[in-house]
C-alpha cells in the first residue's frame, strides 16, 4: 500500500525462487553511534544522482483516497500507544496532501530530534531461525520449512484470530482491512496492459506461489483456525501476508536477523531522499526515528523505502514513481540485438569457431552466462552490455587486442572507434525494436493520460508504468545518437 513502510533489497528479479526469496524485508548494516545503533538500508544498487529528464519526480498512485479510519479506532490506537510507552508527542496520523494516510507533524521538529520511539517489546517480530512456539495454532513442521515472512504472517494471523485477547488488537484494527492494490490482484488482461514481459512473468510466478503457499498453510493450521478462515469474507492469510510484505522492517541481530512489524513506524509513506532515519537504541531497547532536517507543523513526514525500481513499487505497493532514477528496462536476450542488426552482415559472416571462442571468453570471466539479464537506466546501462557487444563486433585485429586486455583484467577498455560505433548502433537498434514491440507508442500513451479521468485506476497505473519504460528506451536512443553525432 502507498502508506506502508517496507524495505526490499535490490535484486535483479522480483521473485527468483519464491519460497526462498528475501524480497520481503531489507538487509541492513549496523553502525554504532554512541549508545545508538543506526539501522541503515543496504542495497546492491546505489541511488543515482541523475539530471531531471522530465518534470520533477512524483508518485503515481491509485486515485481513490485512503481515509485514516474511524475516530473511535484511532483514539483506541493512540491510547494503546501511550499505555505501551510509545513516544510521539509531535506527530499524528492524518490524511496527507496526496489523500493518503500518513504521519504528519503537529509541532515543529528540530534537526536531529527523535520524534518517534517504540519499545522493542511492542514489535511483532520473528528471527530467521526461530523455533515454533505456536504448536496449538500451526503445525511446527510447516513452520520449520517456511521463510521468515511466512512465519511473521502466521504470527500476525494468530493475533487476528485471537481478537480482543490479542495485545496488538488496537494496532491490527487500524491496519488496512484489505490490500488489493498490488499486482498479484490484477487479472491477466489487466497485466497485459503493462506491455512489459519481465514484470508480467514475475507477477504470474508470485500469484502461483501464493496459491500454493495458502494450500500448504491451510492444511497445517489447527481445525478451529481453518473453520475461522473459511467463515471470513476475505482471505485473512493473504491479508496477513500482504501486511508483512509491505510493512516489515529487517533488523540485524548478532548471528541472526530479526524481522518486525513496528506499530506507528510502519505508517510513514515513501519519498526518495527522505531525511528520516530509523535507529535502534540498544540501551533503552527501543526503536527510534529522527529527522536530519527541520520540520514545521503540518509537514508530512516520509521515509525512503530505498532505491526501488517501479517493478517493485507497483508489484508490492500499488504505486510507482515517475522519472525514477532506480527504474530500469530489463533485457534478457542481448544476442537478439545482434541478429536484428547484422543478420546478413559481417558478424554473422564470422567463422563459427570464432564466435564460440568469443562466447567462451565471456563465460570464462563471468561476463555472460545463460539466463543473465541486463539493465538500461535513464542515464546509463550495464557495463556488460558494452563489453559483450564490443567482443562480438570485434574484427580479427581487435579480437587479439581483446584477449590481451582480458588477460590483464582490462575488461572495460575500448577498442577502435569503428568498433564502438558498431556497438552503439546495435544498442540503438535493439531499443528501437523493443519500442516497436510494445503495442502503443510514447505519443499514444501520453495522449491517453491527458484524459485519465476516463480511465480506470489500474489502467492509469499500467499506462504510466509502460510509459516510464519507454522513456528509458527513448533516452538511451537519444543519448547514443548524440554520441554518434559529436564523434
Amino acid at each position: 500500500m502507498p502508506w506502508t513502510v517496507q524495505e526490499f533489497p535490490s535484486v535483479p528479479r522480483l521473485v527468483v525462487q519464491p519460497r526462498n526469496s528475501s524480497h520481503m524485508g531489507c538487509f541492513v548494516n549496523v553502525i554504532p553511534i554512541c549508545k545508538l545503533v543506526l539501522v541503515r538500508r543496504c542495497f546492491h544498487k546505489p541511488i543515482l544522482n541523475v539530471p531531471t529528464l522530465r518534470p520533477s519526480s512524483r508518485l503515481c498512485k491509485p486515485s481513490r483516497l485512503f481515509l485514516v479510519c474511524s475516530s473511535g479506532r484511532l483514539d483506541l490506537f493512540y491510547h494503546w500507544l501511550t499505555r505501551e510507552n510509545v513516544y510521539m508527542p509531535k506527530i499524528k496520523l492524518d490524511q496527507n496532501k496526496d489523500g493518503l494516510r500518513g504521519v504528519v507533524a503537529v509541532e515543529g521538529i528540530e534537526c536531529d530530534e527523535s520524534f518517534l520511539k517504540v519499545p522493542r517489546d511492542l514489535s511483532l517480530q520473528v528471527t530467521e531461525h526461530e523455533e515454533c512456539t505456536m504448536s496449538e495454532f500451526v503445525d511446527p513442521e510447516l513452520w520449520s520449512q517456511e521463510n521468515w515472512y511466512v512465519k511473521l504472517s502466521l504470527k500476525l494471523l494468530k493475533e487476528k484470530y485471537l481478537g480482543k485477547l490479542s495485545l496488538w488488537k488496537p494496532y491490527i484494527d487500524i491496519l488496512p482491512h484489505a490490500l488489493n492494490t498490488g499486482l498479484v490482484y490484477w487479472s491477466s488482461s489487466e497485466l497485459a496492459q503493462l506491455q512489459y514481459r519481465p514484470l508480467i512473468e514475475e507477477v504470474k510466478i508470485n500469484q502461483y506461489y501464493r496459491e500454493a503457499l495458502y494450500t500448504r498453510v491451510f492444511e497445517s493450521l489447527s481445525s478451529p483456525v481453518r473453520v475461522w478462515l473459511q467463515n471470513e469474507k476475505e482471505n485473512v492469510f493473504f491479508w496477513a501476508l500482504d501486511m508483512v510484505q509491505s510493512r516489515a522492517f529487517g533488523i540485524p541481530d548478532v548471528g541472526n536477523k530479526t524481522y518486525a512489524l513496528l506499530p506507528m513506524m510502519d505508517m510513514l509513506n515513501h519519498r526518495v531522499n527522505s531525511q528520516t532515519h530509523f535507529l535502534y537504541d540498544s540501551i533503552a531497547n527501543q526503536y527510534e526515528m529522527k529527522t536530519y532536517s527541520k520540520l514545521s507543523p503540518g509537514t508530512d513526514i516520509y521515509i525512503s523505502y530505498g532505491p526501488l525500481d517501479n517493478d517493485h513499487l507497483l508489484h508490492f505497493y500499488g504505486f510507482l514513481q515517475t522519472n525514477n532514477p532506480s527504474d530500469y528496462f530489463q533485457v534478457k536476450d542481448i544476442f537478439q540485438w545482434l541478429h536484428l542488426m547484422y543478420e546478413q552482415e559481417e558478424w554473422q559472416a564470422q567463422p563459427s569457431h570464432l564466435l564460440e571462442e568469443k562466447l567462451s571468453l565471456l563465460r570464462k570471466y563471468h561476463i555472460y552466462e545463460n539466463g543473465k539479464t541486463f539493465h538500461l537506466y535513464h542515464d546509463h546501462y550495464d557495463d556488460e552490455i558494452d563489453i559483450i557487444l564490443r567482443v562480438f563486433m570485434a574484427s580479427k585485429t581487435d579480437w587479439q587486442q581483446i584477449q590481451e586486455n582480458f588477460a590483464m583484467g582490462l575488461f572495460h577498455k575500448a577498442l577502435s572507434l569503428e568498433n564502438q560505433l558498431h556497438v552503439w548502433q546495435v544498442i540503438i537498434g535493439g531499443c528501437k525494436h523493443l519500442l516497436k514491440d510494445m503495442k502503443t507508442s510514447v505519443e499514444e500513451d501520453e495522449q491517453l493520460l491527458k484524459n485519465k479521468d476516463q480511465l480506470s485506476t489500474k489502467l492509469q497505473l499500467a499506462i504510466q508504468f509502460r510509459l516510464e519504460k519507454k522513456y528509458i528506451l527513448s533516452t538511451t536512443i537519444s543519448r547514443l545518437e548524440h554520441f554518434q553525432h559529436i564523434i
